[in-house]
């Protein structure tokens, strides 16, 4: 009800962010996570942060009556000059977008004297409240999701319910900033995120995209398969992941990936299974139940002789860390006229007769 008669909810649950026609948003729900991390330690980095800031001049009594055209133009410049980031390199800003008329024309006109200023070509806008409405404590969160997708697919998702641009916006009005109507490409690294608060409450982020470059985008380096091991909790489930990492370009990263993912062990998940990337001819999956109401026994395996056989060492030479370990077993046995290397890749018939390579071997 006191949202009601503050003016800001919308009549017909259309959040029309910088239409003419805007009469307020509606309320929504959200549940948003995000990693902030150094991108050293990232195993995933989808952008990176170079800036934000925050300011607050009103307190919880108003209703944006304290929304200030100068008091967010100089959080802007403040803003853009500590980042040492020139305007005219922003390609997209993720607006607040109220559908307070009012409120899109103090954002908006802001955003064109900083932003806009000797720019040749349009500065794209968009409002995630458009599509998902105000998820109020959470809303900043989805507008920084929203711009990561932009930033990592190279697409901003289009606003919806706009129909002709707020009469109060002389930017939108000459074409100087555009409404995102339809799925656009991303032209440009960076991007802002602004974020207003109904009792005087400004920020702004600035986010540039990760342009890692990954020489290996479809292949392994080493052409070598990868056992990838999962758990969880649905039998179903875990065959849904396996046919879709089946589907998916593998490289050494994709691959490190999944290892670190389900490195770490949870009780509850009783589903195991594995598959082998990249997907061979002859399938080799497995998705099982793992009980753990009874401790599993211990298994002891004695080889013995006879477990050796000619040049069984020749695959285990092509995985780097394999052959690094018999590089240095080569080098122990040396003095000794001993060749770890041949004895586990020689393939002459009778080589096995002597038992020293036999046991060697099999060492």
């Amino acid at each position: 009800i006191q949202y009601m008669g503050a003016g800001v909810l919308s009549n017909d649950d259309k959040v029309k962010s910088f239409s003419n026609d805007a009469d307020g948003y509606n309320r929504s729900e959200a549940v948003v996570v995000l990693f902030l991390q150094r991108a050293e330690d990232a195993r995933r980095c989808y952008a990176s942060l170079i800036h934000v800031k925050t300011l607050n001049i009103g307190d919880r009594t108003t209703f944006f009556d304290q929304t200030s055209h100068e008091s967010f133009k100089n959080l802007l410049q403040e803003t853009y000059f500590e980042a040492n980031v020139d305007p005219l390199s922003i390609a997209y800003i993720e607006a607040e977008g109220l559908a307070c008329p009012k409120v899109d024309a103090i954002e908006l006109n802001v955003v064109d004297e900083i932003l806009c200023k000797n720019r040749k070509t349009p500065l794209l806008v968009g409002s995630v409240k458009s599509n998902l409405g105000h998820t109020e404590s959470s809303t900043n969160l989805v507008s920084i999701v929203k711009a990561l997708i932009a930033l990592d697919t190279g697409r901003i998702p289009p606003n919806l319910h706009y129909s002709c641009p707020n009469s109060k916006v002389p930017a939108l009005l000459s074409g100087k900033l555009k409404v995102v109507t339809e799925e656009v490409h991303l032209k440009g690294d960076i991007v802002g995120v602004n974020s207003i608060g109904f009792s005087g409450t400004y920020g702004h982020a600035i986010l540039k995209k990760n342009n890692k470059f990954n020489k290996n985008k479809t292949t392994l380096c080493d052409n070598l398969p990868r056992l990838i091991l999962i758990h969880g909790r649905e039998v179903a489930n875990l065959e849904n992941i396996i046919k879709q990492l089946e589907e998916m370009p593998v490289n050494n990263e994709f691959a490190a990936l999944m290892h670190k993912v389900f490195l770490i062990n949870s009780k509850k998940h009783l589903i195991r299974g594995y598959t082998i990337l990249p997907k061979l001819e002859t399938s080799h999956r497995e998705v099982q139940s793992s009980s753990r109401t009874n401790e599993l026994p211990v298994w002891f395996v004695f080889s013995g002789m006879g477990s050796q056989w000619a040049g069984m060492g020749k695959q285990l030479l092509e995985i780097p860390v394999c052959a690094a370990a018999i590089d240095k077993c080569e080098a122990a046995l040396a003095s000794k006229g001993i060749s770890v290397r041949n004895i586990i890749t020689n393939t002459t018939e009778g080589f096995f007769d002597n038992i020293l390579h036999c046991f060697v071997g099999i060492a």
